[in-house]
């Protein structure tokens, strides 16, 4: 992955300027030049944000303390060199009404650093209307476009750290035992896949991961296995599409 502090220098994070909402930080402590990077950044930028320091290892640890800091009834989170579409918030009341989702998953943009989508983001999106009934047996949500209630991230036990290769989607299958998450047909994030992408590098983890998450939702252990093949086979038209 190409260094948080590198990313922060060149203005990575320009999209949040404006932000309304509370927005936090998780930096590893040792890693003093992205925290004093973060630091020069938001010394020129208005904008309500808080630096947690992660006490646990790995980005499963990471969000795991930023749970703990957020305050917020909602959670909107993202990388370091992803976008959460802070600015979709309007549209987003605007569809609940008077509703109190547990979850809500919105579409989500993957791009390459010179902003070209992928083909593998174009074919999740294809995917997307679909998500309710989908994402037991594979993973059609993209990070940046999920919306999540804190307090039921906490009682389902936040990130499992014991699944770092599939943290997010292990999240989400239990979210989903619990209520099916409110499908909303735009945007809520962008993703950006390089060739340090970690999307790619732990296909095999990612694999047994989602396996383990599948196993405890689903009763049949047959089913689980249906979908382990199901996802190698998707994971193999992503690397042809560009992901």
């Amino acid at each position: 992955m190409r260094q948080a502090a590198q990313l922060i220098e060149s203005d990575a994070l320009k999209w949040l300027d404006g932000c309304p909402q509370p927005v936090v930080f998780a930096v590893d402590p040792a890693d003093r030049s992205t925290r004093a990077a973060l630091e020069r950044w938001l010394n020129h930028h208005a904008l309500k944000a808080t630096i947690v320091d992660q006490r646990r290892p790995r980005l499963s640890g990471a969000l795991n303390d930023a749970l703990d800091a957020i305050r917020t009834r909602y959670i909107h989170w993202c990388g370091a060199d992803d976008q959460a579409y802070w600015w979709r918030y309007p549209q987003v009341l605007e569809r609940i009404g008077s509703r109190s989702p547990a979850w809500m998953v919105g579409r989500c943009e993957t791009r390459r650093p010179n902003g070209r989508p992928t083909g593998a983001g174009v074919y999740r999106n294809m995917l997307h209307p679909l998500t309710r009934f989908l994402l037991p047996l594979t993973n059609t949500v993209g990070c940046p476009a999920v919306i999540f209630s804190r307090d039921l991230a906490l009682q389902a036990g936040g990130f499992d750290e014991a699944t770092p290769a599939a943290m997010d989607y292990d999240l989400w299958v239990r979210l989903h035992a619990v209520e099916p998450p409110l499908v909303l047909p735009f945007a809520l994030g962008r993703f950006t896949v390089h060739e340090h992408s970690l999307t790619q590098a732990n296909r095999r983890a990612s694999l047994e991961d989602c396996y383990r998450a599948r196993r405890r939702y689903f009763r049949h252990a047959w089913v689980a296995n249906a979908a382990r093949g199901f996802q190698a086979a998707q994971f193999k038209l992503q690397d042809l599409l560009g992901e």
